[in-house]
């Protein structure tokens, strides 16, 4: 699946076809020369560059570019950072991503300067997708979990769904389907709440694509359907026709092409009614393809209505197919799918005999294929031959070097002859010299090297030793627990039977004597309490009865009772316990980080979001406190930062902390369960 991560613009995201919005485009340019240079102007150049971002960026870099001039002449901030917004976009298009960073930088810069959470968030956004194109994956990530941080602050349900979308988009992209498929859930989750259908079908075909891409094929055609009938009831022709496609890519894998044909042309059907030009020619292709596919398994599909009587009518239909396909791919320069038709269509010609232009047609598959295979690999193979060419050049100074050197050399030869012996020896003790000082920085670089050997080996060792630490330490907190209910316990309730026999002569005793033994039986009920709380706490008892949520809400509580904090804890797909063991280790990590919070955080409100989709358990603990430094902060061991991350690291899991000073904390815990 190819997922596209959103731009985040201020602009209104228009989801019209390409021709509606030529005439939007068409109807702004005519309303131009009117304009008065103020505020309004500004926002009309932004949207036309905007919408010409996609199919004429040169344009729309040159509209963009006179709103920002206008604006910053207006002293107008919010449509200086509209304008950047649109004038990155179309960097982003031309393939400049550093100038197109710069210009998303600078629109933050100037929403945070006015407070304008949703611009920095949708700034934040747009900087996320060029560290994606750029391949920085991990900045990517960082930049999507502080957006969504501030669409959750905002309540931004919708902001928030589409972050989720874009997280799921960077992990399809490193081609991690499982992390994929839980974002792209969660997404779906918040869709199905508001009840927007049409955002619902388009994610039920985003994670049918998944479960494609997993194998999982009867889920993915479950979504599919389901997309299906919802866009069906809406009216969307353009998410029918898309829906009817994907099934069809589901009866293709399960080599049932005549229902994939079948579902293909009711597709071809809507996308021509459409006048959608990619669409149709994409339909073409398959249609053809399947066509193809029936004429090489005849014997298996003859007797269905829709199937040609005979191979060759079904082969020449695949021809006829595959061209008109091809012909309208190629004007839409869609080179995968126009790489994929070309294949089809030489399979085609030589079972048709057609040699010639079926060899033809795979030269055609080839050269596209290769040119793919070059654009990804394009700055690698440049890295290597910008290589090659220095390396040449090098080579080429060394020889004119020696070549001038000889020179010299025969020109003197007969006052360098007296020298001779005295350079020899020269030379003799350069080289031993430079065998010594070799010999002396190998010895250093060896012993560098065993050196990190041996910290490596402390450091796994140390790791090892804090792993059977924590064990021990949960062992002894059992083993106390145990002592205080089992022997304490039991000892304070044999002196309350004690109590209990005086008790029975009460009456013979004096009045003071009276109060003196209430006291000290209210002491002792306390008591008894307090060796049950303890024996409780070291066990977490509320954590092995009900598990890791409602402990979670038990300590929410507690928290709250101190007037200091408010807490939120939400969890997703945590139905089902954990082991019991990881969720004492998550909850102790939990615990430390709210520790670290109450003591320094100055935090009014923190959120703790468990999130679980089949395999994969992730943690988000964020507080809105003063933050804090956490490279400093790792370095000089402290706030508890190494014990979390032990604890983490024995569960296999990978825990990351995002802050900084004024800008609150998000921590952030990723383990496989």
């Amino acid at each position: 699946m190819k997922y596209i991560l959103l731009i985040l613009l201020s602009l209104p995201l228009s989801l019209l076809a390409r021709k509606e919005g030529q005439e939007q485009l068409d109807s702004l340019l005519s309303t131009l020369p009117n304009q008065k240079e103020d505020t309004n102007k500004v926002k009309v150049l932004s949207t036309i560059s905007f919408l010409d971002y996609q199919y004429n960026p040169e344009q729309g870099l040159q509209y963009g570019n006179e709103a920002l001039v206008l604006a910053k002449a207006l002293g107008w901030k919010p449509g200086m950072a509209n304008a950047y917004n649109a004038v990155g976009a179309n960097w982003q298009m031309l393939g400049d991503g550093k100038k197109s960073l710069e210009c998303f930088m600078s629109s933050l810069k100037i929403n945070e300067e006015l407070n304008d959470k949703t611009g920095i968030a949708q700034s934040l956004g747009n900087i996320a997708l060029v560290y994606s194109l750029e391949g920085n994956s991990a900045m990517s990530l960082q930049y999507l979990f502080k957006a969504l941080r501030i669409f959750e602050e905002l309540n931004d349900k919708d902001g928030i769904a589409t972050q989720y979308i874009n997280i799921g988009a960077l992990y399809d992209e490193q081609n991690n389907a499982a992390k994929a498929l839980m974002y792209d859930t969660l997404a779906l989750r918040i869709f199905r709440e508001m009840g927007d259908k049409a955002a619902i079908a388009n994610q039920l075909g985003n994670i049918g694509n998944v479960y494609m891409s997993l194998k999982k094929y009867d889920d993915a055609l479950a979504c599919f359907q389901e997309s299906l009938s919802l866009n069906e009831e809406l009216g969307n022709k353009a998410g029918t026709a898309r829906d009817l496609s994907n099934i069809s890519t589901y009866y293709g894998k399960m080599r049932d092409y005549v229902k994939a044909l079948e579902t293909q042309l009711s597709a071809l059907k809507i996308f021509e009614a459409m006048g959608y030009e990619l669409g149709t020619g994409l339909a073409e292709a398959n249609v053809g393809t399947y066509y193809y596919d029936i004429a090489l398994n005849l014997d298996k599909f003859a007797a269905k209505s829709i199937v040609p009587k005979d191979k060759k009518s079904c082969l020449q239909l695949a021809e006829y197919h595959l061209q008109r396909g091809i012909a309208l791919v190629m004007k839409n320069d869609n080179l995968q799918q126009l790489a994929f038709a070309y294949k089809s269509l030489s399979g085609t010609q030589a079972e048709m005999g057609n040699y010639k232009d079926a060899l033809e047609n795979f030269k055609n598959y080839s050269k596209i294929n290769d040119s793919l295979f070059s654009i990804e690999n394009n700055k690698k193979i440049q890295n290597l031959e910008n290589q090659r060419e220095l390396d040449l050049k090098e080579s080429k100074i060394k020889i004119l070097s020696q070549e001038n050197n000889m020179k010299d050399l025969r020109a003197a030869k007969d006052k360098q002859t007296r020298r001779a012996l005295v350079g020899g020896i020269g030379m003799v003790v350069v080289i031993a010299i430079s065998l010594v000082m070799y010999y002396v920085r190998k010895q250093k670089n060896d012993k560098l090297i065993a050196n990190e050997r041996i910290n490596t080996l402390l450091k796994d060792q140390e790791l090892k030793s804090v792993s059977s630490m924590l064990e021990v330490q949960e062992q002894e907190r059992k083993r106390i627990a145990a002592d205080l209910h089992d022997r304490l316990g039991s000892m304070l309730s044999t002196v309350k039977l004690y109590f209990n026999t005086v008790e029975e002569q009460i009456d013979n005793l004096k009045t003071q004597n009276k109060e003196q033994y209430h006291k000290a039986t209210a002491l002792l009920d306390e008591a008894c309490d307090e060796v049950r709380k303890i024996s409780h706490n070291l066990v977490s008892g509320e954590l092995v009865k009900f598990g890791l949520v409602s402990a979670l809400n038990q300590l929410k509580n507690t928290i709250e009772d101190t007037g200091k904090m408010k807490m939120n804890v939400l969890a997703f797909g945590m139905e089902e316990r954990l082991d019991s063991t990881m969720e004492i280790s998550l909850y102790r990590v939990v615990q430390e980080l709210m520790n670290n919070m109450l003591k320094h955080a100055k935090a009014s409100e923190v959120t703790i979001q468990l999130n679980r989709v089949e395999d994969n358990l992730n943690i988000v603990v964020e507080d809105n406190g003063i933050g804090f430094d956490v490279a400093a902060a790792l370095e000089k061991d402290g706030m508890g930062l190494r014990n979390m991350e032990t604890r983490v690291k024995k569960m296999q899991g990978v825990i990351t902390f995002d802050s900084g000073k004024g800008r609150g904390t998000t921590t952030i815990i990723d383990i496989p369960v």
